[in-house]
Order: structure tokens, then C-alpha cells, then sequence
């Protein structure tokens, strides 16, 4: 990623009480252009020979003031969106909670209930990976390993309105214990939600690329075989923890 300092003459101040975060994305063969409040970037694929490679950068008037972290991190949610999908998995937003060794990650729409499982989660003494965005990615697997690598979730330094910190928490990753699309009930069932339905709501769930009329192929076949691997469960759950109970039966 390169960084470029613009003009502040390139850029027109707003009010931004009770404005949401968003970008403008202009997607290429190519390229992504994007443009976002204060900040202004591109992704490329460059040919580096072997195969395209993606690069990335950023161009803002700020620099060490009070927006410039968030800005960066903007930049940066679209870039490893991009790069997770090229990598074979993808970027979801969700929340990751890790329990007894392993990830869990639930998603859905926004006021599903994320945020909340997070708090909650946290308050029975699992760790929140994030209740923003997490990777699901696979890991590279040994020599003669026909089945491929370990479906793992990556942390990621983003943070939604639970876990926030001042300093971002060390890299980890943990295997992928299963994926949970949310439902809000009086309660708690898990029941499989069909291959197909699976992968849109997922797709649904991966910001930035499910609208990349270049790129959203790739993420498709992504979670084909991520769904296949992995069946896609639903989580019907309440305002309280007991939906840990039958999370932790065997299935």
C-alpha cells in the first residue's frame, strides 16, 4: 500500500452529525476507484508475470490528526475484502467469537443481533475476535493434504461498537468451528440452512466484493467450497447467553 498526501483544496467539508460511514466505488477489469469522506484511493492488479497482483493506494490532506487512523482503516476494509477473496475465502461482517480452541462466526443483516452476541459472549468468558468484520480463510495444508488446508478465522483490527481498544489486539487465528446466520427468538434453535440459501446469505454478509461485477465470480466460488465444507447453520437466539447450551451440543 503507498500513502499520498492531496491538497485539502480537493476535498468539501460537511456536516457529519448522523452521518453513516460510505464510500464511493467505481469497479474496473482492472481497478477499484474509491472515494470516501476525506480520502480518495484505487486497488490495482497489476501483471507481475505469474499472475495479477493487488496493490493499493491512498490519498488524503490528513495526516497525524484525529481522522487519520479511521481513514487508513476505511482504505484498508475495502483493500483485504479484495485480498481475502484472492486469497480463496472471504471477508464477512460478523462477529467472531473464539471458544474452547475455535471460532465461531455469526452473521446477518444489520440489527441481527451481532453486537449483542458479542457482549454476551464475552460476559460467559469468550473472547471476541471482532463483531465487525472477520476472515474466514482456508490455511495452507501440508504436503498430501488432498483435502486442502484448515478453514481457520483470521483476527482482524476492526472493531464495531463492542471491543474497540486503543491499540489493536495481536494477530490470531482459530479454527473455524462453524457458521451461523442470526435469527432473534424467544428461543434458542440452530436448525441447517440449505447449500444455496447458505451461500447468498453469505455473499449478502461480504462487503465490497458482493457488489464487484469483476470480482463477485471469485467470491461465489469462495463460498461454494467454503459451504461445502462447512454447513451453514441458523441461530435463533434471545437477549441472554443460553444460546451457548446448544452451540456446545454435538452435532
Amino acid at each position: 500500500m503507498r500513502l499520498f498526501r492531496a491538497p485539502e483544496s480537493d476535498f468539501r467539508e460537511f456536516p457529519i452529525a448522523g452521518w453513516t460511514t460510505r464510500f464511493d466505488l467505481e469497479a474496473r477489469p482492472a481497478a477499484v476507484l474509491l472515494a470516501g469522506r476525506r480520502f480518495t484511493g484505487r486497488l490495482d492488479w497489476g501483471d507481475t508475470g505469474a499472475a495479477p497482483r493487488l496493490g493499493g493506494a491512498m490519498w488524503t490532506p490528513s495526516d497525524a490528526d484525529a481522522d487519520f487512523e479511521g481513514l487508513i482503516e476505511n482504505f484498508l476494509r475495502v483493500l483485504v475484502a479484495h485480498r481475502a477473496v484472492e486469497r480463496g475465502g472471504a471477508l464477512l461482517h460478523s462477529a467472531g467469537i473464539a471458544a474452547g480452541g475455535r471460532a465461531f462466526v455469526f452473521f446477518g443483516p444489520s440489527g441481527a443481533g451481532k453486537s449483542t452476541l458479542a457482549a454476551l459472549s464475552a460476559a460467559r468468558g469468550h473472547e471476541v475476535l471482532s463483531d465487525e468484520l472477520n476472515v474466514v480463510i482456508e490455511r495452507a495444508g501440508g504436503a498430501g493434504d488432498d483435502a486442502g488446508g484448515e478453514l481457520v478465522v483470521e483476527r482482524l483490527p476492526f472493531a464495531g461498537d463492542f471491543g474497540r481498544e486503543a491499540s489493536a489486539p495481536p494477530r490470531r487465528t482459530d479454527p473455524l468451528a462453524g457458521l451461523f446466520l442470526l435469527e432473534q427468538a424467544a428461543v434458542p434453535t440452530r436448525r441447517l440452512l440449505p447449500r444455496a440459501r447458505a451461500v447468498a446469505a453469505l455473499a449478502a454478509a461480504s462487503p465490497f466484493v458482493n457488489g464487484d461485477p469483476f470480482r463477485s465470480a471469485r467470491l461465489l466460488e469462495n463460498l461454494e467450497r467454503l459451504t461445502a465444507r462447512v454447513p451453514v447453520e441458523v441461530l435463533a437466539f434471545a437477549l441472554d447467553p443460553g444460546f451457548w447450551t446448544i452451540l456446545d451440543e454435538p452435532r
